[in-house]
């Protein structure tokens, strides 16, 4: 209850700060449920009525946080599978990172894809500068795992395939952290992977992370980006590095997850997707034993048409699209 009444006043203070009379849009990035209890009560208030709506990022919650209750009625009224069942104001809708995870939360929370625009991450092109020349050169092929190195990202797996194949193809392969290790793998024997962040092998601790303009150069430098996702955490959120590959022509070598098997089906061949562990690794090991270049080109080629997909222009129009045919009051307001 303490902090539904510090977010109650944050809120009260942010309004108070924009508020000129005209339309407010307030988007929320977390996702829990007292945040969308106090954006129907605002929006419900006669001060804001008809001119203040709410937009709630579900970003980040696996499959868990939309179904666990809690035995505590009040508490049960707050947390976010109550706030999703209760019928909302209609100036409330969620968002969400990526549209494959859709079909996901429908089946969590039925009836929340109706009312859930698809606001995607989009690239920027600056970044591709910053990063540098990519590599001329496909040996040693060099494999990276990018960013947070999590369990549900696949750590892990990216670790037995490399103890597995760098004693045996040595200098001809090199497997890459680009990133760092968090909290749920602090543990991690990183074995044959290279790190290249402070700390990284230090126990019980996240490593630092990597400055921005530091990661997008180390991750340029790489052939394939490795993504041998886990468990159903990727099912209802978005894979940020993901997208870091599409913007930096990286082809992948990665295990399904529904945002993989879209892009697989809308690009066509933008790297490998394998079913489990022992084909990711089985498929590492036929480009080491022989690395098709053509394919790899043509893989860079369909992920440089992916990439159209996602710059700001691109993005910013599907979003707008979905404005004005769900919400045209909203649309209108904001011209």
């Amino acid at each position: 209850m303490q902090r539904a009444w510090q977010l109650w006043r944050l809120f009260r203070r942010l309004l108070d700060e924009v508020d000129d009379g005209g339309p407010i849009l307030v988007v929320v990035t977390c996702n829990n449920g007292p945040e969308m209890h106090l954006g129907e009560y605002f929006a419900n208030r006669p001060r804001y009525r008809g001119r203040l709506w709410f937009q709630f990022m579900l970003h980040g919650p696996d499959a868990a946080a939309f179904t666990w209750r809690t035995r505590h009625p009040l508490h049960r009224r707050l947390d976010l599978p109550g706030a999703l069942a209760r019928p909302r104001h209609p100036a409330l809708r969620w968002l969400v990172l990526d549209g494959a995870t859709l079909p996901s939360l429908e089946a969590l929370a039925p009836g929340i894809a109706a009312r859930t625009g698809v606001l995607n991450i989009a690239l920027l092109e600056s970044e591709q500068a910053l990063a540098g020349p990519a590599p001329v050169a496909l040996t040693p092929l060099r494999i990276a795992l990018p960013g947070q190195a999590t369990a549900p990202k696949g750590i892990h797996s990216f670790v037995r395939i490399a103890n597995a194949l760098a004693p045996r193809f040595g200098k001809r392969v090199e497997f890459h952290l680009v990133g760092r290790l968090a909290a749920d793998a602090a543990d991690t024997d990183l074995g044959a992977v290279m790190a290249h962040t402070e700390g990284a092998q230090l126990r019980r601790q996240k490593a630092m992370q990597l400055p921005r303009a530091d990661y997008l150069r180390l991750l340029r430098s790489m052939h394939y980006v490795c993504l041998p996702y886990q468990g159903s955490y990727y099912h209802t959120g978005a894979s940020g590095v993901f997208y870091d590959a599409i913007n930096l022509s990286r082809p992948m070598l990665v295990m399904p997850a529904p945002h993989v098997a879209e892009s697989f089906e809308q690009f066509g061949d933008i790297g490998h997707l394998c079913a489990d562990e022992a084909a990711l690794g089985q498929a590492i090991e036929n480009l080491l034993e022989q690395h098709d270049e053509a394919r790899y080109r043509e893989q860079q080629r369909r992920l440089d048409v992916m990439r159209e997909a996602f710059m700001p222009a691109a993005v910013g129009a599907r979003f707008r699209a979905w404005l004005r045919a769900d919400s045209p009051d909203l649309a209108q307001a904001l011209g």
